[in-house]
């Protein structure tokens, strides 16, 4: 029995007309020479029932190895089903069909079934699904079908067919209101910046989007928290009653502290909008001498966030260490602080059109400085003016289908604002605003395709916190985003601190 490999070569050779990102599993060219080597495959011989490999050789002279993946069970036997996943020279690829079996679907070319592809193409999931007969589908110059979700309709010349179709073929693609994304060029004719644009609305970024969201929430998230502990052991106290009048009163020695958060997210980045939630905990222990403060914090931090109409949801996080250091100076009139933070990062995006997870994993470095001055108090009030700046680098790989991609991204911002303060008498309410401009997009254009030109957000953050005692603080928070942003958060902050 001779396998027709003809679904596979089509699937394979129209993936081609969604270009990725940075070159991983197939390559561009490689996926429109196979489509172009099309023809050819029914006259390289016939297959045994017996083979788990097949080689198709393109019309340059590279030949592609087709093979059953555990190397054992033919490749007969696994077209028998209506799903198979197949390795192409090396790279892992799922097929299904609505037909009864592959089988069944080739040897009758005639009737129309669904058939759904999915690999990774230039280092991106990509899954294409298309309607129609087998065999009036290389002959046809335009292809109906749907990728990563998205309806869209591929249009050759009228003198040309998918059997002609090239990387220097003009080519006219649309989407699913008929508006072109790409109108009368060939994709070689495609410049970097409009290929990378072009796999954005084809959904092939769409893991890359959600995992942007969820970084920039775990930089408010992570640094949120232990700035907090700094405030509360670095605020200037009142000279007449240095006990009270603070949010934590740290003295001299060690103290050690809790905290935990709560938060709903949402936001957008490029085209994907999103929402979730956000759960952090965290012990910490420092010690205070002289206007030092040193700490280390350690905890575990995570976001989950879904797409808008459920397209993907990602969840991220993992264990968090995080030393940090303050020093004031000119009698506390001045703090400078500083964080760094290590994450082992773990977790996993479910896209619902693609064939499985994208399972993530890797790690998060981070660090974060700011300088505060403190006013003069008056009477009960204490303010402050603070600026600084975050950063975060998450060193992520994605893996679909046996193939590892590179999901790492950067994330740089600036902030400053003020810091304000009232003494009660076992206790403080306090408030701080402060604005974060988001600096990565100066430095790297490419950022701009994840999340457009809303680079900033206001926050503003409520707080009360109470003394139990001479030795035991607790303290509530609330924080939110006001105004217009693409990252917008709601959280619930709560810390209880004892001083040894």
């Amino acid at each position: 029995m001779r396998i027709d490999l003809k679904a596979a070569v089509l699937g394979l050779g129209a993936l081609a007309v969604c270009p990725g990102v940075a070159a991983a599993g197939f390559g561009l060219a490689e996926l429109i020479q196979l489509g172009q080597a099309l023809p050819d495959a029914q006259t390289q011989g016939d297959i045994s029932k017996d083979d788990t490999r097949a080689s198709l050789k393109l019309n340059n002279g590279r030949t592609f190895t087709i093979s059953s993946p555990d190397g054992q069970t033919s490749l007969a036997n696994l077209i028998k089903g209506d799903r198979v996943t197949l390795d192409v020279n090396g790279n892992r690829v799922d097929f299904s069909t609505t037909a009864a079996s592959f089988e069944t679907g080739y040897d009758k070319g005639d009737q129309a079934a669904v058939y759904s592809i999915s690999s990774v193409v230039d280092s991106r999931p990509l899954t294409l699904s298309w309607e129609g007969t087998p065999d009036s589908l290389a002959s046809a110059n335009r292809l109906s079908a749907t990728l990563n979700g998205q309806p869209v309709t591929l249009v050759l010349p009228d003198d040309q067919t998918l059997d002609d179709f090239k990387g220097s073929t003009p080519i006219t693609l649309l989407d699913a209101n008929g508006n072109p994304l790409i109108d009368g060029q060939s994709l070689n004719a495609l410049s970097p910046k409009r290929l990378l644009q072009l796999a954005a609305r084809l959904g092939m970024l769409d893991t890359d989007m959600a995992l942007r969201g969820a970084q920039k929430q775990a930089m408010a998230q992570n640094f949120g928290i232990l700035s907090s502990q700094i405030d509360s052991a670095m605020q200037p106290g009142r000279a007449s009653a240095p006990s009270q009048g603070q949010r934590f009163a740290a003295g001299r020695g060690l103290n050690v502290w809790v905290a935990s958060e709560a938060s709903d997210l949402e936001g957008r980045a490029n085209t994907t909008a999103y929402d979730g939630e956000g759960k952090a905990a965290f012990v910490g222990l420092d010690w205070k001498r002289k206007g030092w403060l040193l700490g280390l914090a350690a905890g575990h931090s995570s976001v989950d966030i879904t797409t808008h109409n459920q397209v993907a949801r990602v969840d991220l996080g993992g264990d968090v260490i995080a030393p940090y250091a303050a020093v004031a100076v000119d009698d506390g009139r001045w703090v400078l602080d500083a964080i760094g933070l290590y994450q082992s990062l773990d977790g996993r995006s479910r896209n619902r059109y693609l064939a499985g997870d994208v399972n993530l994993d890797g790690e998060r470095w981070g660090a974060r400085g700011s300088t505060t001055y403190y006013l003069p108090r008056l009477a009960r009030w204490q303010i402050g003016v603070t600026a600084g700046g975050s950063y975060l680098n998450d060193k992520l790989q994605g893996r679909y289908l046996g193939t590892q991609s590179d999901y790492g991204v950067e994330l740089g911002e600036l902030f400053g604002g003020f810091k304000l303060g009232y003494d009660l008498p076992n206790g403080q309410l306090y408030a701080s605003a402060l604005h974060y401009h988001n600096i990565t997009a100066h430095v790297d254009s490419r950022v701009n395709l994840i999340e457009k030109d809303d680079p900033s957000r206001e926050q503003l953050k409520l707080g009360l916190s109470h003394e139990l005692g001479q030795r035991w603080n607790v303290d509530f928070a609330g924080v939110a985003v006001v105004g217009s942003s693409d990252t917008r958060y709601r959280k619930l902050q709560a810390t209880l601190a004892y001083r040894l």
